[in-house]
């Protein structure tokens, strides 16, 4: 380390900016995925244009600088002083006080560091290397990224092209279908089920396409600069292949760029340690001068030299507390070196078995399946063309191939996470691709000398993304040979045992049931991790987000009795009125024709109370009969009658009189006027759908909840609940009602909560915070969230029954907060569960149904 940190540190001196800038050329505009350049120039081209990298630049020239500066002697130190200068009466008297008495000094200084600066400067070189390597590290990651990205657009390109070609068959099929309807050779629901898939097919395409653009966008925000496609198959499928071919298995795991950082570091700490149990040692410090004494008349020397050395005594501080210091940053960078090297050494294990098994599958396709579908369709065209196939045929086998190129497609992108971040064999290096190395970061410019590409980062991330791949839709088949090739080619696709006849030394789990054994020494063990269950207090729900709305109880919705015009509108949005207030005035031709009635029905009761007055006073002077009084008083009595429903009829509408036409509609009760949807000259009837004026007593409010269905459980009606505004306004309320269904949308559930709202703060339609009143004095057991796995319809997890028997429970989750759940039921405290790889677990499982 010590050799080649100043090689490169006059490299990075000589290739300065003056001469980058005369010999690098003008960087690209566009990054040209079909002319993608390698790794080299790619990551010289994310180093020069990417925004992420100018803190990474900075970095390195503090180390730098840092080195430089350890490398350098303390300044000395210059003393000019004029002294003994006389105060008061000179001795002997009469002397002249600037030119006989004082005398003159003139001296240098130098501190002298004994046994410190070659620890600092190891120390210096060990963080400038440590510091080019993280920035390494870092750049390989960023240009791998690129080149997924450039994989995912290459395989979107080529989906494209297939589904094109697909979705032109499945057009031509139709038609086809169609025109043999026409003879009454097909049904019509073939005919509308070619419809369906073409249109299917069609969506796909729209899909790809927005899949394709968002490839592309997240392209450009690594790379730095816009992305350009493919533009067409060709050169898609070439890139994938050409990516494909250089997959190998992991093999130097030490020699990569994190884990040398790490021991950068370390030697680092290492070197400052020592710097700092070397302060025991006193630091000299040497001093010379010159003096010149004007008092001669005291016989003091005129001209004179001095020396002098001064030597401090480290008696309180000599160095414990950096050398603590130091200790324990390298004993850090040690461990957790050995950690990161265990756990890659552990998962390139894993990561190796994954991407034979990817291999076998991608060979089988490529060198059985597709060539078998392929001749089959060159077959059937052939029989096509002299007449011994059907043309359905032979779009039904297009189809089933162009359905196997999108299942290769999609393996092989699934398959190129696995290829592009592993090291090359050391057999084959002089012929795969590099990454820059520390040397080409330091410098600033595009690599000149190009180290070999150190093994990857075999992290969890990398190795989830080696899966099963997205299995595409089987389309329905028709009869006929198109049918025969189809089962021919899906039989040839089917998996095999190879993989796990290739694996039958690593010993796997069983299932059985509900139960998953996992024998000792399986590869599984890596990723379970064992906990024992225990009681806690009830997780503390979070706050909801809230709507307020109307209380429908203080709410009254306020519309036109009568068709008519309306003549004036007295109130306005947020007035309040009280009951019995003017609304609106309607000016009604029916309002009309009931006054006419009601005072028709008052005229004739008038008539018919005097007739029976009179007919009264005939039959008194007997001078009518008895009957006819008896009539005069029936009539009076429908008279009265039909006064009074003509009177109820108008009372009815809540509404005031002020002309023959005019009338004015009154508040039903007193609140605020929310909503009013009435104007002057509109025209109005009574069945209009909407209210004309909406009046609601805001002194109490309803504010609506969508709570978590876990939250929800301990809701009751009657309990006490906070809602909190925006503006940070906090206040009490009741819950009223508890929904019993749960929206199948949002999975959440309704409560609603009664709030006063005496102020006027709370307004409708804002949004507020629920929070329910917590738990007090509940105890309920409480997991890691990655120890329940849910599949939508029920959750479960995976208790310990003994060493190795692993059973599946259902339990019932409540509430989850920061990184666990709490549960309702299903797992007891004290049992043992499995807290880490439960999916693992329940994917045996379903692997096994």
């Amino acid at each position: 380390m010590r050799r080649s940190l100043p090689v490169l540190a006059a490299l990075s001196t000589l290739l300065g900016p003056t001469a980058r800038a005369e010999e690098r050329p003008s960087p690209p505009t566009t990054l040209s995925l079909a002319t993608l350049p390698d790794e080299d120039r790619l990551a010289a081209l994310l180093w020069e244009r990417s925004a992420d990298f100018a803190e990474a630049r900075a970095r390195i020239a503090a180390s730098r600088a840092e080195l430089q500066r350890a490398h350098l002697l303390p300044n000395p130190e210059l003393d000019v002083s004029m002294n003994t200068i006389p105060i008061g009466e000179t001795n002997p008297p009469g002397l002249r006080r600037l030119d006989d008495v004082p005398n003159y000094v003139i001296g240098v200084s130098e501190l002298v560091e004994l046994g410190k600066r070659g620890p600092r400067q190891d120390a210096a070189k060990a963080t400038l290397s440590a510091t080019a390597l993280d920035v390494h590290a870092s750049l390989r990651t960023r240009t791998y990224d690129v080149l997924e990205r450039a994989a995912e657009v290459a395989t979107t390109e080529v989906r494209i092209a297939e589904l094109r070609k697909l979705t032109e068959d499945a057009l031509k099929l139709t038609e086809l279908q169609r025109a043999r309807q026409q003879h009454g050779d097909a049904a019509g629901l073939d005919v509308d089920r070619s419809t369906l898939e073409a249109q299917a097919l069609e969506t796909s395409l729209g899909e790809e396409q927005v899949r394709l653009a968002d490839a592309l966008i997240a392209c450009a925000q690594l790379a730095g600069l816009p992305c350009e496609p493919f533009g067409g198959r060709e050169p898609a499928a070439a890139f994938l292949k050409t990516r494909l071919d250089r997959a190998s298995v992991p093999s130097d795991i030490d020699s990569r760029p994190d884990l040398r950082a790490l021991g950068a570091q370390q030697d680092a700490a290492q070197a400052s340690l020592k710097l700092a149990r070397r302060r025991w040692i006193p630091d000299p410090t040497v001093r010379a001068g010159y003096t010149r004494d004007q008092f001669m008349i005291s016989g003091n020397q005129k001209n004179s030299l001095f020396v002098g050395l001064s030597i401090p005594l480290p008696f309180f501080d000599h160095g414990q507390a950096d050398a603590h210091e130091a200790s324990a940053s390298a004993e850090s960078a040690r461990v957790a070196r050995e950690l990161l090297a265990a756990q890659a050494k552990r998962e390139a294990e894993v990561l190796g078995q994954q991407l034979r098994a990817v291999q076998q599958r991608r060979d089988r396709l490529h060198t059985q399946t597709l060539p078998l579908a392929e001749g089959v369709v060159q077959r059937l065209d052939a029989a096509v063309k002299a007449g011994g196939a059907a043309l359905q045929d032979l779009l039904l086998a297009r189809r089933t191939y162009g359905e196997l190129v999108l299942h290769a497609a999609d393996l092989d992108q699934t398959s190129l996470p696995t290829h592009g971040r592993h090291r090359p064999d050391e057999r084959r290096r002089s012929t795969r691709p590099r990454c820059p190395g520390p040397s080409q970061v330091l410098s600033f410019r595009p690599p000149s000398r190009k180290n070999p590409m150190n093994t990857p980062d075999t992290s969890a991330a990398s190795t989830s993304e080696v899966s099963t791949p997205r299995r595409t839709p089987v389309w329905m088949a028709f009869a006929g040979a198109g049918l025969l090739s189809t089962g021919a080619l899906l039989y040839v696709l089917a998996p095999t045992d190879s993989v796990a006849e290739s694996e039958t030394s690593i010993p796997g789990p069983t299932v059985k049931g509900e139960t998953v054994h996992l024998p000792d020494g399986a590869p599984q063990w890596h990723y379970v991790q064992l906990a024992v269950a225990a009681e806690g207090s009830a997780l503390t729900p979070l706050p909801s987000p809230a709507r307020v709305q109307f209380d429908e109880a203080r709410t009254a919705s306020v519309g036109a009795p009568l068709t008519g015009r309306v003549e004036e509108v007295k109130v306005r949005p947020g007035d309040r009125v009280k009951q019995g207030d003017d609304l609106f005035s309607v000016r009604s031709g029916a309002f009309a024709e009931m006054l006419r009635e009601q005072r028709g029905a008052e005229a004739e009761l008038t008539e018919k109370r005097r007739n029976a007055e009179r007919l009264k006073e005939l039959v008194a002077l007997r001078a009518a009969p008895e009957k006819d009084l008896l009539a005069a008083q029936t009539e009076l009595r429908q008279a009265e009658l039909s006064l009074e429903a003509a009177k109820a009829k108008q009372g009815s509408l809540r509404v005031s009189s002020r002309g023959e036409n005019l009338f004015w509609v009154k508040a039903p009760r007193s609140g605020t006027v929310v909503d009013l949807e009435v104007v002057g000259s509109q025209e109005v009837t009574p069945d209009r759908d909407r209210p004309l004026v909406r009046l609601s007593d805001l002194d109490q409010v309803m504010v609506v909840a969508d709570l978590q269905e876990a939250d929800a459980m301990d809701m009751t009606q009657g309990q006490d609940v906070t809602v909190t505004t925006r503006d940070g306004i906090v206040r009490a309320g009741k819950v009223d009602r508890v929904s019993e269904v749960v929206d199948p949308l949002r999975r959440t559930v309704e409560v609603r909560v009664r709030v006063p709202n005496d102020d006027r703060r709370f307004r409708p339609n804002a949004f507020v915070e629920v929070t329910p009143t917590p738990p007090t004095g509940v105890k309920r057991v409480r997991v890691p969230d990655s120890a329940v796995v849910t599949d939508g319809a029920r959750s479960v997890v995976f208790v310990a029954r003994d060493a190795n028997r692993l059973e599946r429970v259902a339990v019932t989750p409540g509430r989850r907060r920061d990184g666990e759940v709490e549960l309702r039921g299903g797992l007891a405290s004290g049992d043992r569960f499995v807290a880490r790889g439960a999916l693992l677990l329940e994917n045996q499982i379903e692997l096994a149904d």
